[in-house]
């Protein structure tokens, strides 16, 4: 393995067994990658994913143990929770992060598009 390779700190949360070996071998083919963490639901989490230094949560959705992405984005901004369907067809990424969009020129109606979210 090269010197100063980064590694990515990935943690698998809730899972069916099927789709967290997909996963796995997935990650595990890529050098940069490394699973870190494998919960059954995420009770425990948030301690492991501070004491771990986990970049990236992928968890399952729909039929198994909910995840709250609000406080797990809440109480770690830089995480990245990738979600996929406990079929593994689908896929949805929550991250907090800085969003800028250039409005141009200001108009009254801009200012008041910008305030509103541009519904």
């Amino acid at each position: 393995m090269r010197s100063g390779l980064q590694h990515t700190r990935i943690a698998l949360i809730g899972l069916p067994q099927m789709l967290r070996d997909t996963v796995r071998e997935i990650v595990s083919a890529e050098p940069d990658l490394t699973v870190v963490a494998e919960l059954d639901d995420q009770a425990s989490a948030g301690p492991t994913i501070g004491a771990r230094a986990v970049e990236v949560v992928i968890a399952a959705v729909g039929d198994c143990q909910p995840i709250d992405f609000r406080t797990l984005l809440t109480e770690h901004p830089r995480l990245r929770v990738l979600c996929l369907s406990v079929d593994g067809r689908e896929a949805s990424l929550f991250e907090l992060r800085p969003h800028e969009q250039t409005l141009g020129e200001i108009s009254p109606e801009v200012l008041i598009a910008a305030i509103r979210g541009f519904d």
